[in-house]
């Protein structure tokens, strides 16, 4: 039985990347699915990774984006899931400035939450 392994990257502090976050595949069309071991391996060959995962802008604001980073910028451990978390599926847009504000504070929380 040949089982597929993951990596688990967590983003280091001052890296593009919210430290202490999980950065996840930068190809999947799901967010939340983590780099195989073995694409992880041929990544190292050249020293970086693209992955996507939470980046705080200069204003401050928090959003899902993806980069192309050095591997040295995570802390990696071999796992055996291949996702950590759901992402939520896309929802009607927002029909008032209210709406879409409390929405963005939801995700926020619910984001915090998910971290711990």
């Amino acid at each position: 039985m040949n089982m597929t392994k993951y990596v688990k990257l967590i983003a280091r502090p001052n890296t593009w990347f919210k430290a202490a976050t999980e950065v996840f595949d930068y190809d999947s069309d799901e967010y939340g699915k983590r780099i195989t071991l073995e694409s992880y391996n041929k990544w190292l060959e050249s020293g970086t990774i693209l992955a996507r995962g939470i980046h705080i802008y200069e204003d401050g604001v928090e959003a899902e984006d993806g980069e192309l980073c050095g591997v040295n910028e995570f802390d990696m451990t071999i796992v055996d899931d291949e996702k950590n978390i759901a992402w939520p599926q896309p929802l009607d847009p927002p029909t008032t400035t209210a709406e879409a504000e409390a929405r963005q504070r939801r995700f926020e929380d619910g984001i915090r939450y998910i971290q711990g």
